[in-house]
């Protein structure tokens, strides 16, 4: 299915009002993910990326094996049972570039490129590495098109740490997202919070929005979302273009979602407590 010509602007249908950009003194972002799925590359399989790390080496020196759902602090012992195992469709290696900080990183499969930040500061520099690293995965595969697109930003907001001090959460929260945690007493019982929203962008594009406490961690509040599109025929100038408004998307959700009492308790955060 070929993308239809109105995608070059997706972003006409915005179900959040368009506000004023804000600097933050402290960043809430914790992750920004953008990944490209594309029609499986055999070659993929069949030998390392040798060429692409060449390509990418310099922002991206360090490399590492990654067995896909490998949980964190999984034993050398448990690596090595999976890795021989890896002739199992459902466990092929990815290969993942990270950078000498790592910050950043670019995760490679048969069937999909994933850049990720974890020290995001704007989309001008988060898209500059982004474009750098697509441009780098076109000329070394020459993939024939893209089949969809995810950008996800993950955001922590914390209730400490404040000068002045946040006496609740709802305080940061735009109250049409916090709900019962406004009610007088039951909000203050409340001791885990989640909730997860389907938002249509247009008929070919969507975002799903997780947000609640972190846990039962009542003193971060999560704001967590992803804009997806997929089913299509992409070429990388569609991608960019995609990816451009989904950071806008993104951009509006957050300012809609947070009130003006937390932008300003951004800017007096104090780091550490």
């Amino acid at each position: 299915m070929d993308a239809p010509s109105h995608l070059a602007k997706l972003g006409t249908l915005m179900p959040f009002p368009q506000t004023e950009r804000f600097e933050y003194s402290v960043n809430p972002l914790v992750r920004v993910e953008c990944t490209l799925e594309f029609p499986k590359n055999l070659e993929l399989e069949a030998k390392l990326p040798a060429g692409f790390q060449r390509r990418v080496q310099k922002d991206f020196p360090e490399y590492e094996e990654v067995t896909p759902n490998m949980a964190s602090g999984t034993s050398d012992v448990m690596k090595q049972f999976l890795a021989a195992m890896t002739s199992a469709p459902h466990l092929k290696v990815q290969h993942r570039f990270l950078t000498a900080d790592g910050f950043g990183s670019v995760t490679l499969a048969s069937t999909s490129l994933a850049f990720r930040s974890t020290n995001y500061t704007s989309w001008p520099a988060f898209s500059s590495q982004l474009w750098a690293v697509l441009d780098a995965f076109q000329e070394e595969y020459e993939i024939p098109y893209f089949k969809g697109a995810k950008l996800r930003y993950l955001n922590f907001i914390p209730k400490n740490g404040f000068e002045p001090p946040i006496q609740s959460m709802t305080e940061l929260i735009n109250p049409e997202l916090s709900g019962p945690l406004t009610h007088d007493t039951l909000g203050t019982a409340i001791t885990k919070y989640a909730g997860e929203l389907n938002i249509d962008l247009t008929c070919q594009g969507n975002m799903t929005l997780k947000y609640g406490y972190a846990g039962t961690d009542t003193n971060v509040f999560v704001i967590d979302s992803t804009c997806a599109v997929g089913g299509l025929n992409l070429d990388r100038n569609q991608v960019r273009g995609l990816l451009v408004d989904f950071n806008k998307q993104s951009g509006r959700l957050f300012r809609w979602a947070t009130t003006d009492a937390l932008r300003e308790a951004l800017s007096n955060y104090v780091e550490g407590e």
